[in-house]
């Protein structure tokens, strides 16, 4: 895993360094009848990017899972499907052709099972029926999405379908509504995706986060699942570009999903459904982003936030196994006695998720601002709302479990609490590499996300003929760049005062019973 990293990081600077992006074929495996069958790896600097970060989650989360069943049975099988969800992600990534793109897919979702299924043969969940039905659904809209991007241009090589003038029949009729081709096989892969990827948010199911070990929804969410949805969005780019109905769709649908995700995230106790949800929030304003056609910035923000979120997965993952695997906050509480370490590795991650200055998000942050301040009057308004709501929520959300899990007054076993300990150099040394990246890799890569630069790096990523503008965010004066920190350290500030100056205030004797501490305590507290 760490040496596929390395080749990965390789292949992305020898790329980078040509003078043109164009994909270049690797490796030939299988050659059969050149107009039918060729495959090999496609590689260009948009995959060597999905190729770093998938491997070096997967190289985290394989380091991590050694040292977290240590002390318990850990059989080898759980690293053999490990492996084989990264293989399938590395092929999808590299594919060239609809046929490899279509077997990786199956590969993804053989390891899904696999892993899922790992030493839980003999449960019963009760809303098994309704996964096995959405899973055919999302298999057969799938299934028709390969078949239309094949009739766009009767090949099932990507660089043929992508040639948007050579469309045969690209629009058909469906109830009298002319639809294009291409937007429907795109919308009909992205709907396939959304119903495979609800399974892990359908309670009491063999697919419920709540019931997965964390190695194994770190490695689903964070080096399977968040990738292929940004990877699938800008792999089919070219199709969508000239046809603005999808992306007139997306916005307001991405916009909802936003605070939907942020909403189920206030409203639940267990720390795995909250993580998920917030991560799953920050994948639809990247695709907000995206649809905006801010792409240097979509992707910006997918790299940093890739590495807050899984830092913050693994860091309190460990804490959770610490605890007997317990995940309710509302059991947990005065750990950073026990894990001051883990408690220091969790802010370092809240504040990069948060865009703090000077952390690896606060970066993202600023390019965001200064595509959206340079956008159209009609996009800009409701933009920065979004902007500063989600920014306020997802800070207030995040800290306010972390003060409850590591600052409030342990409400669990103590027997439990007292054996707690962080002796693990592994995980240290595994969250101080991440830390490292979350402080430094903002900083040290934002040049390749802003400026011209960027425009001439980003142009040629996404499709040769788009014409990329950006602003370098030098221009902006000191208000712009912290209009999201500004609310960030807000909701920061709320949730302080919820949870660490009110427990104070509602325990003193004469404060606890005026009637506007009452309502605030019914209405603003929830636990």
């Amino acid at each position: 895993m760490i040496f596929s990293f390395c080749l990965s990081v390789y292949l992305f600077i020898k790329l980078f360094q040509l003078n043109n992006d164009i994909p270049l074929y690797f490796y030939p495996l299988i050659q059969f009848n050149k107009n039918f069958v060729l495959w090999s790896l496609r590689l260009d600097i948009y995959v060597s990017t999905f190729l770093s970060i998938v491997t070096f989650v997967s190289s985290l989360v394989a380091i991590y899972s050694i040292n977290f069943f240590k002390d318990r049975y850990f059989n080898l099988k759980l690293i053999r499907n490990f492996s084989l969800l990264t293989i399938g992600m590395l092929t999808i990534i590299s594919s060239n052709n609809l046929i490899q793109f279509f077997i990786a897919w199956q590969i993804i979702l053989f390891s899904f099972f696999l892993l899922v299924n790992y030493n839980k043969a003999n449960d019963s969940y009760v809303n098994s029926n309704k996964i096995f039905l959405h899973n055919r659904i999302s298999d057969l809209a799938f299934l028709l999405s390969v078949y239309l991007l094949y009739t766009l241009n009767s090949s099932i090589y990507f660089e043929i379908i992508f040639e948007n003038n050579n469309f045969i029949n690209n629009n058909i009729l469906f109830w009298g509504v002319s639809i294009s081709r291409a937007e429907l096989a795109v919308s009909l892969l992205f709907f396939s995706c959304l119903l495979r990827f609800r399974q892990f948010f359908i309670s009491n199911c063999l697919y419920d986060v709540k019931n997965l070990n964390i190695p194994t929804l770190t490695l689903i969410i964070c080096s399977a699942l968040l990738p292929l949805i940004i990877f699938y969005t800008f792999r089919f780019f070219p199709l969508i570009a000239f046809t603005p109905n999808f992306l007139n769709t997306m916005i307001p649908l991405s916009f909802c999903l936003i605070f939907i995700f942020i909403y189920l995230s206030f409203n639940t106790t267990n720390i795995k459904s909250v993580i998920s949800y917030l991560a799953f929030s920050q994948v639809s304003i990247i695709f907000y982003i995206f649809c905006l056609k801010e792409y240097h910035a979509a992707i910006f923000y997918f790299i940093t936030f890739s590495m807050s979120i899984t830092m913050l997965y693994l860091c309190l993952g460990y804490v959770m196994s610490k605890l007997n695997n317990v995940s309710n906050v509302k059991v947990m509480g005065g750990i950073v006695v026990k894990m001051p370490a883990m408690f220091l590795f969790t802010l370092i991650a809240f504040f990069s998720t948060s865009g703090v200055p000077f952390f690896s998000g606060f970066y993202s942050h600023e390019i965001i601002i200064s595509t959206l301040y340079s956008s159209e009057q009609a996009i800009l308004v409701p933009s920065m709302l979004m902007g500063m709501s989600a920014s306020f929520l997802i800070s207030y959300v995040l800290l306010k479990n972390i003060i409850l899990i590591f600052l409030g007054k342990n409400k669990g076993n103590i027997h439990e609490f007292n054996k707690i300990n962080e002796n693990s150099s592994t995980n240290k040394l595994i969250f101080f590499c991440l830390g490292l990246c979350l402080v430094f890799a903002g900083w040290l890569t934002k040049n390749l996300f802003d400026g011209i630069n960027a425009e001439h790096l980003w142009n040629s990523l996404i499709y040769n003929d788009i014409d990329l503008s950006t602003n370098s965010i030098l221009n902006l004066s000191d208000k712009v760049k912290y209009f999201l920190t500004f609310f960030s350290f807000l909701g920061m500030f709320l949730a302080v005062v919820n949870y660490l100056m009110m427990p104070f205030i509602l325990n003193n004797y004469r404060l606890k019973y005026y009637r506007m501490f009452i309502l605030y305590n019914k209405y603003f507290l929830r636990f």
